[in-house]
């Protein structure tokens, strides 16, 4: 049976074009996000910076580094998920420590949303919140957040698939 990997940097970079402010940069929040971080990067034409997480215990990481230049610049960070938006909101205090300015879109595929992710997400810095449909999310309350439907990329693997045959 054929199998593909499908991403939603598509569809979530479309939408990021629309609102990104020029000179923004790309932001993985954890050195495990770089390959993803890049992909955006590559698509939207911009720089990239790193964030180098420390774990504390079990449920607790600090940044400790931020690796690219911020300073002055609006920040996009990206993530495959958001769960609590903890590590969300550590990214914003170690960018705007090191001199973001406080701007900032937050993108992720999967809109996990806990309880607490309201709390940690609700900044007025976080101008948008862009995610897709891959889990249904109640977002009509929470104005900062966008779904973008993976339909398109989800009908191009069927048709690539039906046409394979």
């Amino acid at each position: 049976m054929p199998e593909e990997n499908l991403t939603a940097v598509p569809v979530i970079s479309d939408a990021l074009k629309r609102d990104m402010e020029p000179g923004s940069v790309i932001v993985s929040p954890d050195t495990g996000g770089i390959k993803l971080a890049s992909a955006y990067a590559s698509r939207l034409g911009c720089p990239v910076a790193v964030l180098h997480k420390e774990r504390l215990n079990g449920s607790e990481t600090v940044v400790n580094r931020v690796v690219g230049d911020v300073r002055g610049k609006a920040c996009v960070i990206i993530d495959d998920m958001i769960s609590t938006g903890g590590t969300i909101r550590n990214a914003i205090d170690a960018l705007v420590q090191a001199g973001a300015r406080e701007q900032f879109i937050v993108a992720a595929t999967h809109p996990v949303f806990t309880p607490e992710a309201r709390k940690h997400l609700n900044d007025p810095s976080i101008r948008q919140i862009i995610v897709t449909d891959s889990i249904p999310v109640s977002h009509h309350h929470w104005r900062r957040v966008y779904v973008v439907s993976l339909a398109p990329i989800i009908a191009e693997a069927i048709r690539r698939d039906v046409n394979a045959e």
